[in-house]
């Protein structure tokens, strides 16, 4: 018989909470961990036992610390949560992260959510999704180092339409590989486009306050921190049609569609839907999208995943998907990321797709045309797929942040 630290349920047998789920082989440490940092920092703001006068807190700049490269130990969860205390989005963000990715029962993955929900109220970019699901730590914190300083762009693949002439690309926060174009958003808000994309640049650059780009075919999509969506380029298929979307979190752009993840879980899409790629409005729990070449794939909150579209090459083929983290979709392929940093493909297999499923320690993924790339948790990358163009010659990238994958070319942010 032992006590769940947890939850409090009396258990008979085994390790493995009845009630909520704590692992007590194996979360225990980690666990004891936590708990002893919230009450030190608790502490230091607090009159301490038997002394009778306050512990003094070190004296800490009003900046937040780099948390792109995190160790487990009491100093940096204690340094996490004082500055979550006082109101730092990217500490409150990874500390959520922390609690949630370990699930150690429902009473930590609450404050997980919690941490998480108190940046979503200051509008961090990705909150919601975190809110919603665990996610990975390390690309949680990657995220916040991109974020926090902006990096540089960089490029390999066709250049053709220059694509990847990205030099001079600075504070870069996010990055989208379209057809032949890219596009770059930057830390104040702005988009850079680089490529074949002159149809946008006139309404790209008034484009004011964007929070995330999505490329497609022949057509970009901006959201904004309103939570509305702006549109450039193509739209002979009814793809700019989003004027009227509201509360969106996350947008998607595939070959002639755009899909819009609202904050309810739904999803809105508009534009050509020959192959039922728009077919989405019962979809619910979402907590992510992604748009391929002809179709549309969901992320759902319980780590499931869901497709809509074009399936002759099986890339919608994902219902037996379990503990994904994040989805990407390309021309005819689906990549899931599991929560365990491997990977998961559907589809189109002739060019070598396939032998992303071996690769570990993946923290974020991207599929372009006939390709695949993902983001290793050490800021290498890996990439799989047609190499014709050169746009999986990316072994020499070092501290990468994001990566995006566009038609024929991929596109990564280098920490500064």
């Amino acid at each position: 018989m032992w006590s769940c630290p947890i939850c409090g349920k009396q258990n008979e047998n085994g390790l493995l909470c009845a009630d909520c789920g704590f692992d007590l082989s194996s979360h225990y440490e980690k666990y004891r961990t936590l708990v002893r940092a919230e009450r030190y920092a608790d502490l230091k703001q607090a009159p301490a036992l038997g002394a009778g006068h306050r512990m003094q807190a070190p004296h800490r700049p009003e900046q937040e610390p780099d948390w792109s490269s995190l160790s487990w130990n009491l100093e940096t969860i204690e340094e996490l949560i004082y500055y979550a205390k006082r109101g730092f989005p990217g500490a409150q963000y990874v500390l959520g992260g922390f609690y949630k990715s370990e699930s150690v029962g429902r009473e930590m993955r609450e404050r997980g959510d919690f941490w998480i929900e108190q940046a979503a109220k200051q509008g961090y970019p990705g909150s919601m999704a975190g809110r919603m699901t665990g996610f990975s730590v390390v690309a949680g914190s990657r995220a916040l180092a991109g974020l926090q300083r902006g990096g540089r762009a960089l490029a390999v693949g066709d250049d053709m339409d220059g694509q990847c002439r990205l030099t001079g690309w600075r504070d870069i926060t996010a990055v989208s590989g379209g057809a032949r174009y890219t596009a770059g958003l930057k830390r104040d808000g702005t988009v850079a486009v680089a490529g074949a994309a002159d149809w946008s640049r006139k309404c790209v650059s008034e484009w004011k306050d964007i929070t995330a780009v999505a490329a497609g075919e022949l057509h970009l999509v901006g959201l904004k921190g309103d939570g509305t969506v702006v549109e450039a380029g193509g739209n002979w298929n009814g793809e700019g049609r989003v004027a009227d979307w509201r509360d969106i979190v996350a947008v998607a752009a595939g070959g002639t569609h755009t899909v819009g993840l609202r904050r309810d879980g739904t999803v809105a899409a508009a534009g050509s839907n020959a192959w039922k790629q728009c077919e989405v409005s019962d979809w619910r729990d979402i907590v992510a999208v992604a748009a391929g070449e002809t179709h549309t794939v969901g992320l759902k909150r319980d780590g499931s995943v869901v497709a809509a579209g074009e399936d002759q090459e099986g890339q919608c083929q994902v219902s037996g998907w379990k503990d994904m983290t994040a989805v990407a979709a390309g021309g005819s392929h689906t990549v899931g990321l599991r929560k365990d940093g491997s990977v998961a493909v559907a589809g189109d297999h002739a060019n070598g797709e396939s032998e992303a499923s071996d690769w570990k320690g993946i923290i974020a993924v991207a599929a372009g045309r006939y390709h695949i790339v993902g983001l290793r948790d050490d800021g290498t990358v890996a990439a799989a797929g047609k190499n014709g163009d050169g746009q999986c010659g990316v072994s020499g990238w070092r501290g990468i942040t994001a990566i995006s994958a566009g038609g024929w070319h991929t596109v990564g942010i280098q920490k500064s």
